[in-house]
C-alpha cells in the first residue's frame, strides 16, 4: 500500500505523457501484485483488483486523447496547407 500511494504521489498532472504512462504503468504493476497475492483476504484483491482497472482504464483515457491530438494536428495542417493553395490560387487568377 505505502509503495502504490509512493508512486501515485509521485504522478504529477504537468507531467509529460510518456512519464506520466510509465507512472501509471508502475501502478498497474504493483495493484496487479497485490489482485494475485494469494496471502491477502479476497476482500483485499477484489478491491484492488478494481484499483488495477481504474489504472488501466486511465491509460486507455491518454493514449485515447494522445492519438485524438495527433489527428487534431494532422487535420489542422491540411487544411492550413489548403488555405495556402487557395490563397495562392487566387494571388494567379488575379
Amino acid at each position: 500500500m505505502r509503495k502504490f500511494l509512493k508512486v501515485l504521489g509521485e504522478l504529477d498532472t504537468q507531467m509529460k505523457r510518456k512519464e506520466a504512462v510509465a507512472k501509471l504503468e508502475e501502478l498497474a504493476g504493483i495493484a496487479h501484485e497485490q489482485v494475485v497475492d494469494e496471502d491477502l483476504p479476497l476482500s483485499w484483491r477484489l478491491s484492488w483488483s478494481q484499483v488495477e482497472t481504474s489504472v488501466y482504464a486511465t491509460l486507455n483515457s491518454i493514449m485515447r486523447s494522445y492519438d485524438a491530438a495527433d489527428v487534431k494536428a494532422e487535420i489542422a495542417k491540411i487544411k492550413q496547407a489548403i488555405a495556402e493553395l487557395m490563397e495562392k490560387r487566387l494571388r494567379d487568377v488575379e
